[in-house]
């Protein structure tokens, strides 16, 4: 039966990994996917960042990580529908 929860090792693995990719990030925006599901763009922080002479080099700065509650994350190139409002936006009052 394949493993349908991250347990305390796996998500102790996956920070290992992130480490590398995101420290030194900072949260640009987040989109809701669905009610369990989000995805963060992280961008670079600081000099290096501002010292990016043009776009392709700017866009390689940012890194998306999604986050599944209790399932999974980690970061992704895969390009996903996003919501133009969040949720609270859009429910009718």
């Amino acid at each position: 039966m394949p493993k349908t929860r991250f347990t305390a090792a796996d998500v102790a693995a996956e920070v290992a990994c992130l480490r590398a990719t995101c420290l030194g990030h900072r949260c640009a925006n987040v989109y809701d996917i669905n009610a369990r599901t989000y995805l963060l763009k992280l961008s670079q922080s600081g000099s290096d960042a501002a010292a990016a002479s043009d776009q392709a080099e700017a866009e390689g700065r940012k890194t998306m990580l999604l986050l599944e509650s209790g399932t999974r994350f980690h970061t992704t190139q895969f390009s996903r529908e996003k919501a133009r409002a969040p949720p609270s936006a859009l429910a009718p009052r």
